[in-house]
């Protein structure tokens, strides 16, 4: 399928969109749907709420892969895996898919400060965390005092006959750089030669490669990801802090961003100094791991086809405070849980194997699912889709977005929520593309080419902004009745697919 393809049911003015219970207009139901009504109650808000609760407690610190808090949570929902009857599908008959995960710790805050000439005079500008700089993992432990040099995207490509600190010597110096890469084309093999380049951690190889002492990340979030040199100092920091180290120079923080984007970039020594300071420990021997059961299919054939519903468990830890991650998510692993506590338990017969995944690592860089992808246990083909859910807190209403690698897919999550459960819903294709700067687990499926669906919660009226990679990212951000109503909608979606998709 070579165009946008979007099926839209007609939104329900009934009085019960809000709740979306199941329709139940008549007792004449067959064994089989009576079974789909049993999966629907299974759930309760007050289900939704207590595993929410627990996800965000100090008990499991904010859930950064390699952590024990970590460990607690995986443990954890593989308990309620293993209560619901679900079967372990993880390594030699466990529920834990493991892959090895260093692990950096944030104890101290840190502080980041710039050091502004006036005539004689030198102003000490102190930053404020958490609105002018982010913590980052990936900091080693120390202190630096150096000048800062603006370096684009900080990328060198030999291959692609891109530098963007073109042969400037950065030594000792703190280099100020970009999120994203160059190329903004749609080449599918140009894309996925760009992809390496893209990490923030592969942007700090570069910089320590080049004698940087630190670096300076221009992106308004923490990161957990651990750190690559244990000597290098790095932060994430908001627009106005580049801003500030860019003013007076020739160019502005938005012609530099012009320049990038027409591969004219060009390397900014700003002429002021800043000084930046982390305390972290790292830990080289630690392990993650992907909690994995499975609902086993009852067709001799079909059983060997299998539909994952997954979402990822990990948050960003203790930074050194708790970032709870309410929204990102245990609001998606709640809806992951509920799904699988509604199959389990209502006794449903599917025809096609159900796997349940919380993934770890994804705020690492996807790292837990591109593992899976790389261990799975069944063959590409093999994979009817992933359903990834991350980030539903709040909404009225169901979209479900997807690539052309299974184009028959939309009609199964239209058709089923518009009978059973009462609320809007919108399911899109596009063709697919390569993804260079992979934001969710399902793109490490989709670049794989397995077909993988992003599941979401809209809203019919205005968003509501939210807390990202913050500590206010709390239960606060979470409507659990409206992510009871996903755990219906999604229910019945994976019901039908189990039964009636044709590929």
């Amino acid at each position: 399928m070579n165009r946008f393809v979007t099926l839209l049911l007609a939104s329900v003015a009934f009085a019960t969109v809000a709740s979306a219970q199941p329709v139940t207009h008549s007792s004449n139901y067959t064994e089989e749907e009576m079974s789909i009504i049993k999966a629907l109650r299974q759930v309760k808000d007050s289900d939704i709420d207590a595993w929410c609760k627990k996800m965000v407690s100090e008990e499991f610190r904010g859930r950064r892969t390699g952590d024990i808090g970590f460990d607690r949570a995986a443990q954890w929902a593989a308990d309620h895996f293993k209560e619901w009857g679900l079967k372990p599908f993880g390594d030699n008959g466990t529920y834990m898919n493991v892959f090895d995960q260093p692990y950096n710790e944030v104890l101290e805050r840190g502080a980041l400060k710039g050091y502004f000439v006036q005539g004689k005079d030198t102003i000490v500008k102190n930053y404020e965390y958490l609105v002018d700089f982010f913590p980052s993992a990936l900091s080693g432990n120390g202190e630096v005092k150096a000048e800062v040099v603006y370096v684009g995207y900080g990328i060198t490509a030999p291959e692609l006959n891109y530098d963007s600190y073109k042969g400037a010597d950065v030594k000792g110096k703190i280099v100020l750089c970009e999120l994203a890469v160059p190329y903004t084309g749609s080449n599918n093999d140009t894309l996925e030669m760009w992809a390496k380049h893209l990490p923030t951690a592969e942007k700090i190889k570069n910089a320590v490669a080049h004698g940087a002492a630190g670096l300076l990340y221009i992106n308004p979030g923490s990161s957990p990801a651990p750190a690559v040199d244990e000597k290098f100092l790095a932060c994430y920091v908001s627009e106005n802090v580049a801003k500030d180290f860019l003013a007076g120079t020739k160019y502005s923080l938005e012609k530099l961003r012009g320049l990038n984007a027409q591969n004219k970039g060009v390397v900014v020594f700003t002429g002021k100094e800043a000084s930046l300071s982390a305390v972290t420990k790292y830990y080289a021997d630690r392990k993650g791991a992907n909690i994995v059961g499975i609902l086993e299919g009852t067709d001799p054939q079909l059983k060997n086809e299998y539909i994952i519903v997954g979402g990822h468990i990990d948050h960003l830890g203790l930074m050194p405070g708790l970032f709870p991650g309410a929204l990102d998510n245990a609001s998606g692993s709640a809806i992951v849980m509920g799904v699988a506590k509604s199959l389990a338990q209502s006794g449903v017969k599917l025809k096609r194997s159900v796997v349940f995944i919380l993934f770890g690592a994804e705020e690492l860089g996807l790292l837990g699912a591109k593992h899976y992808v790389e261990t799975k246990p069944m063959s590409t083909d093999q994979i009817v889709c992933l359903i990834n859910l991350d980030m539903l807190g709040k909404g009225d209403a169901i979209r479900a977005s997807m690539s052309d690698l299974a184009p028959n897919l939309p009609e199964h999550f239209v058709n089923s929520i518009s009978k059973w459960v009462h609320m809007p819903v919108t399911a899109t294709v596009t063709p697919w593309k390569y993804s260079v700067r992979p934001r969710t687990d399902g793109a490490a499926f989709a670049n794989a080419r397995i077909p993988a669906v992003e599941f979401r919660l809209t809203s019919t009226g205005p968003r509501e902004a939210i807390y990202y990679h913050h500590p206010n990212d709390t239960m606060a951000q979470l409507d659990v009745t409206d992510m009871n109503n996903a755990v219906k909608a999604l229910t019945v979606a994976v019901i039908d697919i189990a039964q009636n998709y044709q590929k």
